[in-house]
């Protein structure tokens, strides 16, 4: 398999995911129900660890906050290292349905090749365990709960040879490393949807809440 096709079914996966626990959460919304997060967890194959409250995950810092409403990590910006800016995922903000490359944010762009870190949510792309490939995502749709995350909210990252594997966490993560900016489309088409633009390479990853970043 290609490294795209293999991206491509990565991302479809994410977003079947989303659908189905977001569609679970509705759904006992509308029936007055309280899902237990250990049923949508056994809806996405046990994601979501028992007894994790999708709202108020292990490791978020005073201040931080999910929005309920989408399932987004807010009021978090990653700390400045030496040589890496800290961002927020509001400082990688796209126009919706981005299809040109041209209306991407001067401030976005400028981004390109730094070294960056962001607080997000772990999903392994393809390995079940000890994975150094998987995306970081703003919204807690990875561990069952809210809408799919965007352009914006999705970044594919690959850990460095020297860093250690991840298992799945439910615990925010610092991950940094060099940030760039590349478009996954549907299609070999310049007007194909993009369903990927971020990617962080030769990353590290620390889980928030004490611990290293293997979970």
């Amino acid at each position: 398999m290609r490294r795209a096709d293999a991206l491509l079914l990565g991302v479809a996966l994410l977003a079947v995911f989303a659908a189905v626990g977001f569609g679970v959460l509705e759904a006992s919304r509308g029936s007055g129900d309280n899902v237990p997060a250990t049923m949508l967890g056994g809806v996405l194959g046990g994601q979501l660890h028992a007894g994790v409250d999708p709202l108020r995950p292990p490791g978020l810092p005073e201040g931080a906050s999910i929005d309920p409403a989408t399932g987004r990590l807010v009021g978090l910006r990653a700390p400045d290292g030496e040589g890496v800016k800290g961002l927020a995922w509001e400082d990688l903000a796209l126009p919706p349905d981005l299809v040109d490359m041209a209306n991407v944010p001067a401030a976005v762009r400028a981004l390109e090749g730094r070294e960056v870190a962001l607080v997000g949510f772990v999903s392994p792309a393809f390995e079940p365990v000890a994975f150094r490939h998987f995306f970081l995502v703003a919204s807690t749709f990875a561990c069952c709960f809210g809408q799919p995350p965007g352009l914006d909210g999705l970044l594919e990252v690959r850990l460095a040879p020297a860093a250690t594997p991840l298992d799945m966490d439910p615990r925010p993560h610092v991950v940094s490393g060099r940030l760039r900016i590349e478009p996954l489309r549907l299609r070999e088409s310049d007007d194909a949807p993009i369903v990927l633009l971020f990617h962080l390479e030769d990353a590290q990853a620390t889980a928030l809440g004490g611990g290293s970043g293997d979970g």
